[in-house]
């Protein structure tokens, strides 16, 4: 062009969650690990002042059909002049579609199956992607960040694999007369089934994650949110910064996450809706307050309370278990290992020389591990917890 734009390139870029959010295993959701993956950290970008002339207009984010009489409401606000990541859509070059098939579990309905019908062309405009954004000089992170990760979320061209989609989980609802809650949980349980891989790079279009059978946590936290999104919920993409580490937010007024208004969900492993990672890689806390990356309006989660019921019993029950075992010095992947090997027990014998008082102890070991391995199956638990 003559001239020298500055390129936000987010293969490695400041917004580290590119390059994965860890080099660690998936999460165990029998086990409950809540240590959850991070990513690395990336280099300053430069900037530019250079006035650039675009073919479209980059400053209004478009609403999309929804593939039902439901209607969604973006977010559009005015982003800064510039180019976003957006699909090129190639040929197919031979195969016009693909369909992967997925199996996950779902609380008590077991593992359910789906599968969506991929366009070739689409998929392959989309793994080709440029995925840098192009700015015309230099502007904050909060004003262009936003519409660098909706521009993933709300390319066109990944409407019909939206629809097909969304199609599936809408069979599953009517099969088992599911209410919005457990809708918006059952689109969660199967995005966090989706195997967690630590893959270099910029992030993913969610019709790639979805495509791959793979994903990190900014690109499983775009196909959740996309997903809401499309179906009427209350959306947006909670961006730790110095943790580098993406999570979903769904509006919800029992059980926000700080004084967001939103309730947190973890997309690298089996968590409850509104259940907080401990900590992630390296040990470190979600300390930072996130961005909030507004998707979507619309519908609220209402089981908030019941969420904090049970997140209450499960963390008195762990705690009361190591004032019983201090030989596990708080450590919960310890007490995992115990829990999910059946010898905790045994521990607790050798500890104390008898089973004096070892009802009690049984008990929160029995709440502990039910809630532990039942996390993709809120209702149940609560029902199980309210009922004892």
């Amino acid at each position: 062009m003559g001239s020298t734009i500055f390129s936000v390139l987010f293969v490695c870029s400041m917004l580290a969650i590119l390059a994965g959010c860890a080099s660690v295993p998936p999460i165990d959701p029998a086990a409950n690990t809540t240590s959850v993956p991070t990513a690395t950290p990336l280099p300053v970008i430069s900037t530019s002042t250079t006035v650039i002339a675009f073919p479209t207009p980059m400053a209004t984010l478009t609403t999309h059909p929804t593939p039902s009489p439901m209607t969604i409401s973006m977010q559009a606000p005015t982003c800064p002049a510039g180019v976003y990541p957006m699909i090129g859509v190639q040929a197919a070059n031979g195969i016009a579609s693909i369909r992967p098939a997925y199996q996950f579990p779902f609380g008590p309905y077991g593992n359910l199956s789906l599968s969506a019908p991929i366009a070739m062309g689409v998929y392959r405009g989309a793994s080709h992607a440029d995925k840098s954004a192009y700015l015309d000089g230099a502007f904050p992170e909060s004003s262009w960040v936003p519409c660098y990760y909706r521009s993933f979320i709300q390319d066109a061209s990944q409407e019909e694999f939206y629809n097909g989609l969304i199609a599936e989980f809408r069979r599953v609802r009517a099969e088992n007369y599911l209410d919005s809650d457990q809708y918006l949980e059952l689109i969660t349980s199967f995005v966090q089934s989706i195997p967690y891989g630590t893959e270099q790079g910029a992030p993913k279009f969610p019709v790639e994650t979805f495509t791959d059978y793979t994903g990190d946590c900014d690109d499983k936290a775009l196909l959740l949110a996309a997903l809401l999104a499309r179906e009427g919920y209350n959306t947006s993409l909670l961006y730790f910064a110095p943790e580098k580490h993406m999570g979903v937010g769904i509006a919800d007024p029992e059980n926000p996450f700080r004084s967001s208004g939103y309730a947190y969900i973890e997309t690298t492993g089996t968590f409850l809706v509104g259940m907080v990672p401990e900590r992630i890689q390296g040990g470190k806390e979600l300390r930072s307050e996130p961005m909030i990356i507004a998707i979507s309006a619309g519908r609220s989660y209402g089981s908030g309370a019941q969420v904090k019921t049970i997140l209450s019993a499960y963390y008195r029950s762990r705690e009361t278990i190591f004032v019983q075992l201090p030989t596990l010095h708080n450590d919960p992947d310890l007490l995992n290992t115990f829990l999910g090997n059946g010898t905790i027990m045994s521990l607790y014998e050798s500890l104390n020389g008898d089973m004096t008082g070892s009802a009690s102890f049984r008990e929160d070991v029995l709440i502990l591990h039910t809630i532990a391995s039942h996390l993709n199956d809120r209702a149940g638990i609560y029902r199980w917890l309210t009922s004892r």
